[in-house]
C-alpha cells in the first residue's frame, strides 16, 4: 500500500490555516498538520501564534492540531505559575503538547550574564507539571553539529547559517555553549524526569549521527523524534542508505514525519493572494517530498543534495506518517 498526501499527518509544521482560503484548502485536500508555536523572543509577542493556531483548529478540527509554548523566563517570582496557567488554558482549548525552542541554550542569558540552559531550575515546575499530566514536551535543542564547525560553501547548511542567519552560526562564537553542552542539558532534564514524554524536534539535531540517536532511544524509553525539514533529509543521507533503513526498522515506533513548513505570511484575513498561493504550493510540494524520500526509491533533491529514497516498508511508513503521532499525543482526536 502506498500512502497519499491526504492520508498522512505532518507532525511538525507551523501551519495554522487561520486564513479562510487556507482553511478551505486543507479541508478540501484533507491535509493534516500539527502546527507548532515558537516562543522565539522575550515578552509575550509569540502568543499571537496561540490565537492563530486555536482559530485554525476551530475552523478545521479534522485538519489542524496545535502545540503551544511558554514565555521566555522573565525571572519574576510568579513566572512558573503563569506558564502553568498558560498550559492549563491551552489544554482546555485543545493544545496537544508544549514546545521549547533552541534559543534556550544558544541565545538566551540569565540576569547574571550566563547562558540559560534547558536544565535550569527555573523550568522545574513546568517540567514537573508536564510530567504529572503526561503532556508531551517537544524540544528543539541546538542545531545540527556543523553549526559549530567551519561550514564550506558547498554544504547544504551554508546559505541558511552563514549567509542568512549568522546569529545562529556558532563556529565564530566561542563564548557560546557548544553543541555537546546543549545535548547534555537536554539529557539532564530527561534523567531527572524519567516519565516526561519528550519529542526531539528535527531528529533531535542529531540526524547525521545514527549512533547518537540510537543511544538516546535505548537510554530513554519516553524519547521520540520527528523528521521535520528538508535540511534534515539532506543531512541524514551522510549516513549509509542501508544503515538509515536499518535505523528506521529498529526504531519505527519512535519516529514521526514532519516538514517544518509554515503559513505565517498568509494568516491575515484577507491575506495577499500571492502568499496564499505560495503556501498552497509549499504544502503539496513538501508533503510529497517527504513521501517520496521515505516511502519510495526515487531520488529526491533536498537543498543541494541528491538523496536516494529509503523505500521503507508499508508497515513502517504507516507508523511514521500516521500511527506514531496518534499514539504519542493523547489529545489528538483524529
Amino acid at each position: 500500500m502506498t500512502l497519499k498526501i491526504h492520508e498522512i499527518i505532518d507532525a511538525h509544521s507551523h501551519v495554522a490555516a487561520s486564513n479562510d482560503q487556507l482553511a478551505a484548502f486543507v479541508q478540501e485536500n484533507n491535509l493534516r498538520f500539527i502546527g507548532i508555536c515558537v516562543s522565539h523572543m522575550e515578552g509575550t509577542a509569540w502568543r499571537q501564534q496561540r490565537e492563530d493556531q486555536y482559530i485554525g483548529a476551530q475552523k478545521s478540527p479534522n485538519n489542524i492540531a496545535w502545540i503551544t509554548a511558554i514565555d521566555v523566563p522573565d525571572y519574576t517570582n510568579d513566572w512558573a505559575e503563569r506558564q502553568i496557567a498558560i498550559l492549563e488554558e491551552d489544554i482546555a482549548r485543545g493544545a496537544i503538547g508544549c514546545k521549547l525552542w533552541k534559543n534556550i541554550g544558544m541565545m538566551l542569558k540569565k540576569p547574571d550574564g550566563s547562558f540559560l540552559h534547558l536544565d535550569d531550575d527555573i523550568f522545574e515546575p513546568v517540567y514537573n507539571w508536564l510530567e504529572q499530566h503526561k503532556f508531551p514536551l517537544m524540544i528543539h535543542a541546538a542545531e545540527p553539529r556543523p553549526v559549530w564547525e567551519d561550514i564550506p560553501e558547498d554544504h547544504p547548511m551554508y546559505n541558511y547559517y552563514r549567509v542568512n542567519h549568522p546569529e545562529l552560526y556558532m563556529f565564530d562564537k566561542p563564548d557560546h555553549p557548544h553543541f555537546d553542552d546543549i545535548m547534555a542539558a537536554r539529557n539532564n532534564v530527561m534523567n531527572k524526569h524519567p516519565n516526561l514524554i519528550v519529542v526531539g524536534a528535527h531528529y533531535g539535531s542529531q540526524e547525521a549521527d545514527l549512533d547518537a540517536m540510537s543511544k538516546m532511544f535505548d537510554t530513554y524509553p519516553n524519547y521520540y523524534v520527528d523528521t521535520s525539514g528538508e535540511l534534515r533529509i539532506a543531512l541524514i543521507v551522510e549516513n549509509d542508505r542501508e544503515a538509515i533503513r536499518a535505523f528506521f526498522d529498529k526504531y519505527q515506533d519512535r519516529i514521526m514525519f514532519g516538514t517544518d513548513i509554515g503559513d505565517r505570511p498568509a494568516r491575515p484575513n484577507p491575506a495577499e493572494q500571492e502568499d496564499i498561493d505560495n503556501c498552497k504550493a509549499s504544502f503539496i510540494d513538501k508533503l510529497q517530498q517527504g513521501l517520496d524520500y521515505y516511502q519510495s526509491d526515487k531520488t529526491v533533491q533536498a537543498k543541494n543534495r541528491q538523496c536516494p529514497g529509503l523505500a521503507l516498508s508499508p508497515e513502517i511508513c504507516q507508523k511514521i506518517f500516521i500511527d506514531n503521532a496518534l499514539r504519542l499525543y493523547p489529545n489528538l482526536n483524529w
